[in-house]
């Protein structure tokens, strides 16, 4: 195989470099399954079953540590494979708005050209729209004089001479109509007087039926007004009789309420007493026992729930006890979390410090390497070419040298 024949691998380009970067990462972390779940798995079972066992404590500690660790680990990588496609994103965001604002005002201008076409034709379609409508709107108002039924459609297709035949027939419909009106407004008037003439005497009937209804109306009203006494009087005697009687009921279960109440019951529901977390009285119970049966099961029910009481006292008094050292030993594990925290922030800005320095030292080392590049570019010459080949290579050239020399005196 000749030299000619043998090709330069191509150099990868910003994109196809980040890619291979993003599919290394995304293949270790489909090779960190395994072990990530095995380092689950063994932090799975580990417990802490008393504040006193130290080893268990610090084995928990450990695992904790080693499990963070990954984590943050893994999110470094990822972060590391993110930023690159954010900056590519963006970049190419600018780009797709810079073409854009190209051609979009053109496009704007040619849009607003075709909106007045289309508003124009829209004028003429209107206005002879209206002409028409006014046309068929002059019809409507004469035949209307006439009572004559109006047809839009009918009338749209009718030319003037036909128009004319129609109204001419309406107009002598409209003269019988309003013969024959006439005719029975006075059948009407005759009616009406004969009608009036009854009246009359229906009036005087009626005049000495009133007088016979008005007497018998008197009376009866008197014995309602007897009957509807007697009863009011039975009402509220029945009333006095159940007021009573639930009165008796109401102090009754308040009575027992407060009873319950002073032995130890609460309520828990809107119609149930609760004591010692077992004994249960629901209110129907309270309002329906009988006097002989509710002492005994009060009886029964008090020195149980005293004992209840004194044992609730004595576990409270416990508990109390075991939060107060629960508390100190918190707040010891606290303080000692407190100060690794402390510890392991002042070791993470330590290196942080020291990588900073040393990237400002990377960047001092190749500002003075760019410094010199960029003195050479300038400073060589740019000959003048006779030939159209070169011509054109050589403005290729003295662009590329001149974009520097803008980018530098804008820095400048």
């Amino acid at each position: 195989m000749s030299k000619s024949e043998i090709q330069a691998p191509k150099e990868k380009t910003e994109i196809q470099v980040i890619a291979d970067n993003i599919n290394t990462g995304l293949q270790a972390f489909e090779e960190k399954k395994a072990e990530l779940t095995k380092l689950k798995e063994d932090a799975s079972g580990l417990t802490i079953t008393s504040i006193d066992d130290k080893e268990a404590i610090k084995q928990v500690a450990t695992w904790r540590k080693k499990l963070k660790s990954e984590r943050v680990e893994i999110q470094k990588q990822g972060k590391s494979m993110r930023d690159p496609l954010t900056k590519i994103s963006k970049s190419i965001s600018e780009k797709e708005y810079e073409l854009i604002d190209i051609i979009s005002p053109t496009e704007k201008d040619l849009q607003s050209k075709e909106d007045w076409v289309e508003a124009e034709k829209l004028k003429i379609e209107e206005a002879e729209k209206a002409r028409k409508q006014a046309i068929i709107q002059n019809r409507i108002d004469k035949l209307a004089e006439f009572g004559f039924a109006i047809d839009i459609s009918f009338l749209t297709g009718l030319d003037d001479e036909g128009f004319d035949k129609v109204l001419g027939n309406a107009r002598s419909e409209f003269e019988k109509e309003q013969a024959k009106k006439e005719e029975d407004a006075r059948l009407e008037r005759e009616r009406q007087a004969q009608i009036e003439r009854d009246l009359a005497d229906l009036k005087t009937l009626r005049e000495k039926q009133a007088e016979a209804d008005r007497i018998i109306k008197e009376r009866q009203e008197e014995l309602d007004r007897q009957a509807e006494a007697l009863k009011k009087q039975q009402e509220a005697a029945e009333r006095a009789e159940c007021k009573r009687k639930q009165d008796e009921l109401d102090k009754r279960t308040n009575d027992r309420i407060n009873q319950i109440r002073a032995i130890g019951f609460e309520l828990s529901g809107r119609d149930e007493w609760r004591a010692a977390n077992q004994y249960d009285i629901s209110l129907s119970v309270i309002e329906t026992m009988e006097n002989e049966k509710w002492d005994e099961v009060i009886t029964e029910y008090r020195p149980l729930i005293a004992d209840f009481k004194t044992s609730q006292a004595k576990k409270a008094e416990e508990k109390r006890l075991q939060d107060i050292e629960d508390a100190k030993q918190q707040a010891i594990a606290d303080e000692k979390e407190r100060q690794r925290i402390a510890a392991a922030k002042a070791e993470e800005d330590r290196l942080l410090a020291e990588l900073k320095k040393e990237q400002n030292l990377a960047i001092s080392k190749d500002k003075v390497k760019y410094a010199d590049t960029l003195d050479y570019l300038l400073k060589t010459p740019i000959h003048d070419m006779r030939s159209s080949q070169y011509r054109s290579k050589m403005k290729i050239i003295r662009d590329f040298i001149d974009q520097f020399r803008e980018v530098e005196a804008t820095e400048a």
